[in-house]
C-alpha cells in the first residue's frame, strides 16, 4: 500500500471526487453533424468545468490564441476538427471545398 492512502484506496479513487457524475470528459469533440466542435474551456479549470461550442472560424482560431484548448495533441485534434466542420459548412452552403 502507498503513503498516504486509507486501506482499499487506490491512487484512481482519489481522482473521483473533481468528475463525480462526469461520465465522458473529453477536451475535444466534433459534434455528431459535423457542423461545429466542441471544447472544455481549460481557462475555467479546475475551478468549474464549461463546454463550449465554436462554428465560426475566428472564434476557433480565438480559442487557440487564449488557450481554451491546451496541449499539442489537444490542438491537432482541435484544428482537424474545425477543418471538418468549415469545410461541411462550406459544402452545406452550395460553396466549393478545396479538393
Amino acid at each position: 500500500m502507498e503513503a498516504g492512502m486509507a486501506g482499499g484506496e487506490t491512487p484512481e479513487s482519489q481522482l473521483r471526487g473533481a468528475s463525480d457524475g462526469v461520465t465522458n470528459v473529453d477536451a475535444v469533440e466534433l459534434k455528431p453533424d459535423g457542423s461545429a466542435v466542441v471544447i472544455i474551456d481549460q481557462t475555467l479549470l479546475p475551478n468549474r468545468l464549461e463546454y463550449v461550442e465554436l462554428s465560426d472560424a475566428r472564434d476557433m482560431y480565438d480559442a487557440i490564441l487564449r488557450l481554451k484548448v491546451r496541449g499539442a495533441p489537444a490542438i491537432g485534434v482541435f484544428a482537424g476538427f474545425c477543418l471538418s466542420a468549415l469545410a461541411r459548412q462550406m459544402e452545406r452552403a452550395g460553396l466549393d471545398t478545396p479538393g
